[in-house]
């Protein structure tokens, strides 16, 4: 019998946490090619007849009931899950007795920018862990800040404190969140790695999807192409004037360059973002719009139509990297400045919330890529190969798999 192995934490609405759940799903078949991957659920729908990993509902009833805390109120909740091999059924509570691993591909969750409830529902994965004797791995995500939690929430603190020792290995993806947990915690377990996606060379799509699933690639025309993919975060109604300036004026400045601008989202709620930077471009053919919404899978071939990227989505942006295509990084966040960093790229790293932000430096940023496109990709290619030397997934050999 194979391993039976459930990734928790992972999203199909998030496409950097889907991009996660599918590299960790690849690198375990790849490992363990009999295995069983069980994606745990929190309630979204997605076609499950299209990906070779088994759907568990996990909501936070679900916890309650493999943890045994008020089962008498759940009882209208189906217990069971059906395999995809045979069609047969087994109880979640079983399903449970019989993990030999869990791995959680959570990001921003243990910060004091998270509701309780988000910290509850981490927490109680590692306790179910322990509660089966589940060896679990946290792999790569960000960390912290602690320091803003309220009186209200430090038994929260004291939970961490008591169960962030308890899996095999804790990945802080950034420096900055590393320090973060060791200074509070001095954890034994704490580890450093880049993110996930870095780390693969080339996703196995029939280690992921099923025969039924199909690539939707656009066509787009080889050369000169720009991509711009803005966040919807730096457009709330105290920055809309400023964003929207920003944006015409970046569009302005890469048809200046020769460029073909290609807007799309890397995140739906993006989308009519995208639509209308797009119509303050009406007349113009080298400024286009995408609004076909991509999987994870989609985006990565499709990034590898441009020169380079202008990206503030943080997995747009890994992406890009993990396909030798460098960008402008615009962030107001460590985790930007840290990927931005890590790959030798940090040159291009924007904070467009700065008090001290201009135009000169992305303008400066955009003649030097226009210019030297090729030296960029061969600094990428050589980070990129320094990061794949190493990987997460070496953990499996250290508990004897």
């Amino acid at each position: 019998m194979g391993k039976k192995i459930l990734v928790v934490g992972g999203s199909f609405k998030d496409k950097g946490s889907q991009s996660k759940l599918f590299v960790v799903t690849d690198m375990l078949k790849k490992r363990f090619n009999d295995c069983q991957v069980y994606f745990a659920c929190n309630g979204e729908q997605y076609n499950e007849s299209d990906y070779r990993f088994i759907k568990v509902p996990y909501t936070r009833q679900y916890q309650d009931l493999i943890l045994g805390k008020g089962t008498s109120i759940l009882t209208n909740i189906s217990q069971m899950i059906r395999k995809k091999d045979d069609g047969s059924t087994i109880d979640i509570r079983k399903l449970f007795s019989l993990l030999d691993l869990i791995i959680d591909i959570s990001d921003l969750i243990l910060t004091d920018r998270s509701t309780l409830a988000e910290h509850k529902s981490y927490l109680d994965t590692i306790r179910i862990a322990k509660k089966f004797n589940i060896p679990m791995i946290l792999m790569p995500q960000s960390f912290g800040p602690f320091k803003d939690y309220s009186l209200d929430n430090m038994d929260i603190v004291k939970e961490m404190m008591d169960l962030l020792f308890y899996p095999k290995a804790v990945y802080a993806r950034e420096e900055d969140g590393y320090d973060e947990l060791m200074g509070y915690f001095g954890l034994d377990n704490l580890r450093r790695s880049a993110d996930l996606v870095l780390q693969t060379k080339d996703l196995n799509i029939t280690n992921v999807c099923s025969p039924l699933y199909t690539p939707n690639i656009p066509d787009i025309k080889e050369g000169n192409n720009v991509a711009v993919i803005p966040n919807n975060h730096y457009f709330t109604k105290k920055l809309l004037n400023h964003s929207y300036a920003f944006y015409f004026r970046l569009i302005e400045k890469l048809i200046e360059s020769k460029k073909e601008v290609y807007l799309f989202c890397f995140s739906s709620s993006d989308l009519e973002i995208c639509k209308k930077i797009a119509a303050m471009f009406p007349y113009n053919d080298h400024v286009h719009l995408i609004e076909q919404e991509f999987d994870s899978i989609e985006y990565d071939f499709i990034i590898r139509y441009f020169d380079f990227v202008v990206c503030s989505r943080y997995h747009g942006c890994v992406h890009a990297y993990k396909n030798l295509i460098p960008g402008l990084v615009l962030g107001s966040t460590v985790r930007y400045r840290e990927l931005a960093k890590l790959m030798n790229q940090e040159n291009y790293f924007i904070d467009i919330l700065s008090e001290s932000f201009n135009d000169k430096p992305w303008m400066d940023a955009i003649d030097y890529l226009v210019k030297n496109r090729d030296q960029e990709r061969a600094v990428i290619q050589n980070r990129l190969e320094e990061i794949q030397s190493n990987s997460c997934f070496e953990i499996l050999d250290e508990l004897g798999w």
